[in-house]
């Protein structure tokens, strides 16, 4: 019995020194970027799962784009904010989805054209059937200097992001 109970003791101990606010470190990684940042590891590489990129910024967007007919609504991270976050602000990043496809997008493209790594669609997650769990949507709005090749580097299921050099 004094077995059990230390057993339980320690089990108690541990659930109460656990920051609850490591919540993310228990979902899966949706998202790694790799190359030179400021907020990286000794491999320079660091990984998000959804919660992270949500607790960074969250954007609603509404859009029409190539790929789907009519009005659709968005939401994610902006990729602005996911490139401050970890020290990023200039060159070209290449972007690389779970079935192989890749594109080099200019890092100027997330700062001027409120570009986002959208994780719902319509008001729910993207499943990776849907385009997800990351689809990365160039808003076209009057203002913005939207231009149809922009539609190629509308990455869906993205997976990885590389930083490039200058």
């Amino acid at each position: 019995m004094t077995l059990f109970r230390i057993a339980i003791c320690t089990i108690v101990t541990t659930i109460a020194s656990l920051n609850l606010g490591s919540f993310a470190a228990a979902q899966s990684v949706i998202l790694t970027v790799t190359g030179e940042m400021s907020l990286a590891n000794n491999e320079n590489t660091i990984d998000f799962d959804r919660y992270s990129l949500k607790k960074m910024a969250w954007k609603d967007v509404t859009v029409e784009n190539s790929f789907l007919d009519g009005t659709h609504s968005f939401s994610g991270t902006p990729l602005a904010d996911l490139l401050r976050f970890i020290g990023v602000s200039s060159g070209k990043l290449r972007a690389l989805a779970l079935d192989g496809y890749s594109v080099e997008i200019p890092v100027s493209d997330a700062f001027q054209k409120d570009v986002i790594l959208a994780m719902d669609h319509n008001g729910k997650p993207m499943k990776i059937r849907d385009r997800g769990p990351i689809w990365l949507i160039y808003p076209k709005q009057k203002d913005l200097s939207y231009r149809s090749s922009d539609d190629e580097k509308m990455i869906w299921q993205l997976r990885y992001i590389e930083i490039l050099a200058d």
